[in-house]
């Protein structure tokens, strides 16, 4: 048996499936196969999932390769249907393995490698849906990597486009972007946004190359941004990723690589040579992915165009989360607490002035800080409201510039964990349900334009940071 980790060997065969792998490293790889059945199945999904991306014709003489030179019985079915470039308009395009066509029958030997590959297209889609039948183990190998098919890229124009992955999860891609498949965990990104979710365990470990560095995921979501001047942007919206970024012009992990981690609600820029900043504010809305800043060409100036603190990057890597038109039931309340969603205290709902008003997701975390400043930018004249907690006493800034309305917003918390402990295992849906706490609505004295500054939140941990929202005042130019 070998000793060799699952790390080690799903890095062997991530090379292996990008062509990379050199004559040592191919022997290391059929040593490690050797006696390993837990392996060996691993590698043929590996190579199932290559077939799924590939729509190259090599993959056509790899298949005659194997049947004529190393004696590997091959059957494959395939259907009546043609290739098309991957040239995509917004759609869904999903790559899966279903059941009923027995595409291809592989092998892997004890001592060797041997995998055979078939292609179907389902109808205009270049995203490839093999079902494989496993047959006998066979003796026979191939080390001629250049075989191996190419992989598939998918270019975007303007709009959204969602692309499952069978056993990885869903890629979200905001064109116009250039997004390519290098292997069953590894992607390349050169231009454009996608937001990444991860939604089977297999994903975990899943890799985005960008041109400033890569992103290794723990899960669960993640967005990248390629393609600003400034550098790559990448922001958690949940779960953890590891992020490396090159000190200098050379493409393999160096010792000398800044190597971070970064946890749900944290956001940064980052640049090869080593450059890593904060990322203060978003913008996100509906299927969106996000962006660092507004776009007023892709819709009406939203209301609340600015987020930030008096906070540094030593001190914190959180963004603010700011989502144009997005109040509503179950909407959710913080960065850092993905779970916890804003909701009317009863069947009521929440007061109708509030529904579609721009937020901000604040960091419930910086409920504990005491000099603390918030600064929202507001477009046009609006009215801001906060949402403060009941438990605590009003702060005097609060007192001094804001009024209480008489209304409630209440908080369902939703499941979360602190220390390794679970809390509000179960989580509701709609105004009343499953309501933890209830703030208090307070609305600012004197309808504002332009730069508004809230203070600390002074709580403590049976509390909750306070939510922020604007409406516009005689204007119909906003979302």
């Amino acid at each position: 048996m070998t000793n060799k980790s699952p790390r080690q060997f799903e890095e062997l065969a991530d090379r292996l499936m990008a062509g990379e792998l050199g004559t040592r490293q191919l022997r290391e790889l059929e040593r490690t196969l050797v006696g390993n059945p837990q392996f060996q199945q691993r590698l043929l999904e590996y190579c199932q999932f290559q077939a799924m991306l590939s729509i190259d014709q090599r993959a056509e003489k790899l298949v005659d390769e194997l049947r004529t030179q190393r004696a590997v019985q091959v059957s494959t079915k395939q259907e009546d249907v043609t290739r098309q470039p991957v040239e995509t308009s917004p759609a869904v395009l999903k790559a899966s393995f279903p059941s009923g066509q027995a595409l291809v029958r592989s092998a892997l030997f004890a001592g060797s490698i041997a995998a055979t590959i078939a292609i179907v297209v389902l109808g205009t889609l270049t995203l490839l849906q093999p079902a494989v039948d496993m047959g006998p183990i066979a003796s026979s190998s191939t080390r001629d990597a250049s075989l191996l098919p190419k992989v598939t890229t998918v270019k975007t124009g303007d709009g959204t486009t969602q692309l499952a992955l069978s056993k990885i999860g869903l890629v979200t891609l905001q064109g116009p972007s250039d997004f390519e498949l290098l292997g069953p965990r590894r992607a390349r990104l050169t231009k454009g946004r996608i937001k990444f979710r991860v939604t089977d365990v297999g994903g975990r470990g899943f890799v985005v190359e960008t041109p400033d560095g890569e992103i290794t995921d723990i899960g669960t979501e993640f967005g990248v941004d390629v393609g600003s001047r400034d550098g790559t942007g990448l922001v958690v919206f949940e779960g953890e990723v590891d992020l490396r970024v090159p000190t200098d012009s050379n493409p393999q992990p160096a010792s000398t690589d800044q190597q971070h981690r970064l946890v749900e609600g944290e956001g940064v820029v980052f640049s090869r040579g080593g450059r890593v900043d904060r990322i203060m504010s978003i913008f996100t809305k509906d299927e969106f992915t996000f962006s660092r800043g507004y776009e007023p060409s892709k819709g009406n100036l939203p209301v609340i165009i600015d987020a930030r603190d008096n906070l540094r990057t030593s001190d914190t890597l959180q963004f603010y989360e700011i989502v144009p038109g997005g109040m509503r039931e179950d909407a959710r309340a913080y960065v850092d607490r993905p779970a916890h969603q804003w909701n009317g205290v009863d069947e009521c709902g929440m007061p109708p002035y509030l529904l579609g008003a721009d937020y901000v997701k604040p960091f419930n975390n910086d409920k504990f800080r005491k000099n603390f400043e918030l600064q929202i930018t507001l477009s046009v004249p609006s009215q801001v409201y906060v949402f403060f907690d009941d438990r605590l006493d009003p702060p005097e800034w609060l007192r001094q510039e804001f009024e209480d309305t008489g209304d409630d917003m209440g908080i369902d918390m939703g499941p979360w964990r602190s220390r390794g402990r679970l809390y509000n295992p179960q989580s509701g849906r709609g105004p009343g349900v499953s309501i933890e706490n209830a703030l208090s609505i307070w609305r600012r004295k004197d309808v504002v334009q332009g730069k508004v500054i809230l203070g600390p939140n002074k709580g403590g941990v049976h509390s909750a940071m306070y939510g922020i929202c604007a409406v516009a005042v005689g204007s119909d130019e906003t979302y």
